[in-house]
């Protein structure tokens, strides 16, 4: 729950961030009126709705914005494979044990895109295999490694 609550937070802080800088720019570029009053804009039934509709997001997108996914595959068995699929997708592996591997993202820039959460783990119980981590990121690299196994 700890999480979830911290992940709204920056969702919440992202989304503001990225509706004043829009504001910004249209201003600056003159599509929007000229004189617009950022105070204005939040207490205007416009301002609630957008308002509104950055809590609601920021509230519902933890929930579907991460993911844990059933692997095919044995990952214990293709570790290497595996590392070196997550190196193609910018991640290193960070910690490693007898049952699970966790990746981390390398740049700066993808970190921050991800808000930090950036974390995949990789866990293998009674030969079953799963991925749990960031939707785009884990999806995409199941979708690689899948791929993979199955071209060998």
């Amino acid at each position: 729950m700890k999480k979830y609550i911290i992940r709204t937070l920056k969702y919440i802080l992202q989304f503001s961030v990225m509706f004043f800088v829009l504001f910004t720019i249209l201003h600056l570029t003159g599509f929007a009126q000229k004189d617009i009053d950022y105070e204005q804009v939040f207490v205007s039934m416009n301002g609630a709705l957008l308002v509104g509709f950055v809590l609601i997001f920021a509230l519902a997108y933890p929930k579907f914005g991460f993911i844990k996914r059933t692997l095919t595959f044995n990952a214990l068995q293709h570790k290497d494979d595996i590392v070196n699929i997550m190196q193609m997708c910018s991640y290193e592996l960070v910690e490693s044990d007898e049952t699970t591997m966790t990746f981390r993202a390398r740049g700066v820039i993808k970190k921050t895109s991800l808000l930090y959460e950036d974390q995949i783990v990789i866990s293998t119980v009674d030969s079953l295999s799963t991925i749990e981590g960031p939707r785009k990121e884990a999806v995409k690299a199941s979708f690689r490694f899948e791929t993979y196994i199955k071209q060998q």
